[in-house]
Formats: C-alpha cells, sequence, structure tokens
C-alpha cells in the first residue's frame, strides 16, 4: 500500500491553531526581550535627560529673562517629554531589531514554505515606523515649548505661547486679580498655587517659576502696591503642623526658611 503524502492544504489546517498560538508566544517573548535589553540604554539616557533638562530650562532663562525678571514661568510639558520621548523610542528600536522577520524551511517538497513578516508602512517596519514619528513629534514640541512662557518683571508680564506667535505685552492695569491658594497632592504633600489673572482670560501660573519662593514675596508686594485684589486661601488648623513640617528650612532654595514665605502670601 502506497503512503500518502499530507498536502500542503491539510498541514496548514492542522497547524492553525498551533501557528496562533506560536505567534502570541513568539510577541510576549519579544516584548519581554525588549524591556529587559532597554533596561541599560534607559537608565542612561534617564541621566542625559535630567541634565538636558537642567539646560535646556536654563538656556531659555538665559535667552528671554533680563535685569528686571522676578519670575520666569515655563511650561512642564517639556520636561515630561523630555524624559518619556528617549524611553519610548529606545524600546521600539530595539522591539524593531528583536522581532527581525524570520523565514521556516520546511524540505518535504509538498510543504509550502512559510514566510513571516511584521507589518510595514512606506517599506518602513510599523515599530520603526512609530519610532520615527515619536522622535519628529517630540522635536517639534520640544522646540516651540522653548517659546511658551510668562515673564513677570517690575514693568508688567509678557507672555508668549509657541515659536509661531509674538510676545504679548501686559501693563500691571491689565491684571485682574491673583488668587492664592493650597492643595493636597501626591502622599499628603502640600502644594502652593499662585495664579495671576490677565483680563484677556490668560492666567500665568507663578508657582512653575523655578526661583518661585525666591522672588513671590517681591511679586505679591508689587500686587499690592498697584492695588490689585489678592484672594488669599486661609491655612487651615488642620494644615498648619504640616506646612511647618514641609516647608521650615531653606529647602532647596536660597530662602532661609520657605515656611515664612508661606505664611507671607497665604492667609495664616
Amino acid at each position: 500500500m502506497s503512503k500518502r503524502v499530507k498536502s500542503s492544504k491539510e498541514y496548514n489546517n492542522g497547524n492553525t491553531g498551533s501557528n496562533s498560538n506560536n505567534n502570541s508566544d513568539k510577541v510576549y517573548d519579544a516584548l519581554d526581550k525588549a524591556l529587559v535589553y532597554a533596561s541599560i540604554p534607559c537608565f542612561f539616557f534617564l541621566i542625559i535627560a535630567i541634565y538636558f533638562s537642567d539646560w535646556y530650562y536654563d538656556f531659555q532663562i538665559l535667552k528671554f529673562s533680563n535685569e528686571s525678571t522676578l519670575l520666569f514661568v515655563h511650561d512642564n510639558m517639556s520636561s515630561a517629554i523630555i524624559f518619556f520621548s528617549p524611553l519610548i523610542i529606545i524600546f521600539l528600536i530595539i522591539l524593531n531589531i528583536i522581532t527581525a522577520p524570520y523565514i521556516k524551511i520546511v524540505k518535504d517538497s509538498n510543504i509550502r514554505t512559510i514566510t513571516q513578516s511584521p507589518i510595514k508602512i512606506f517599506k518602513v517596519r510599523i515599530c520603526l515606523f512609530i519610532a520615527i514619528i515619536t522622535f519628529a513629534i517630540s522635536v517639534s514640541l520640544i522646540l516651540s515649548e522653548f517659546f511658551n512662557y510668562a515673564n513677570v518683571n517690575k514693568d508688567g508680564i509678557h507672555v508668549r505661547k509657541s515659536i509661531l506667535s509674538n510676545i504679548k505685552d501686559y501693563d500691571w492695569s491689565d491684571v485682574t486679580y491673583a488668587k492664592v491658594s493650597y492643595e493636597r497632592v501626591n502622599k499628603g504633600s502640600l502644594k502652593i498655587n499662585y495664579d495671576i489673572y490677565l483680563d484677556d482670560g490668560q492666567i500665568v501660573h507663578a508657582q512653575d517659576s523655578e526661583y518661585f519662593f525666591e522672588n513671590i514675596v517681591k511679586v505679591d508686594d508689587l500686587l499690592q502696591n498697584k492695588k490689585i485684589k489678592i484672594y488669599r486661601q486661609k491655612i487651615r488648623d488642620s494644615d498648619y503642623s504640616s506646612f511647618v513640617s514641609q516647608y521650615k528650612g531653606p529647602g532647596k532654595t536660597r530662602v532661609p526658611n520657605l515656611l515664612d514665605v508661606v505664611l507671607k502670601i497665604l492667609d495664616k
């Protein structure tokens, strides 16, 4: 009796389930390997990101501030992009390398050779394509955010929103009021909010300035001298001890005692 040779159709039908499971396992294996291999370069890039972020904001202050600047306020979005974008790009590049196309060769002439290849867009593999798009968007946003700032000085407030916009100058007469409040954030720590409201609806978040505690009392005194209304939240008795424990001393600032600043700008 002659032995029947299994056709390629029968072979493929009989192994559809196993091939699907194998493909799923390979996807998870690739993701696991990408996470492991990406951990070391990501660690070094995080260190680089810390220094780059400091340089980025120092250069922004150097470029747009002047001698009369009291507070230079920038958007925190740049920090998020600088820290997270390289991690995503590194992970995608390593995933692109690990999931290289492969060919399964079968000797039986009756079985069709199976070729597996990743999805491609414009002849570029999907992981590498996403990495390129992420890089392009990140660079564009970082450049745009470099021109997004508010410069609070003795003469008024100068606001710019993007690389394509012009600087808008506000006199102190254009300030409608200011609002000082606080809230509990991560792990119960207290965050001070000092918002300056302009007559066209713009809000300057003074607390986002790196030198907020060093100069906010000067800004506060200036607002009072200009007869601008300041709404101050009263410190609750239950929160006073938390303020003392968190703000007593200089912290990372050049202020002798942060608590004195807090008690000056909030309602005791």
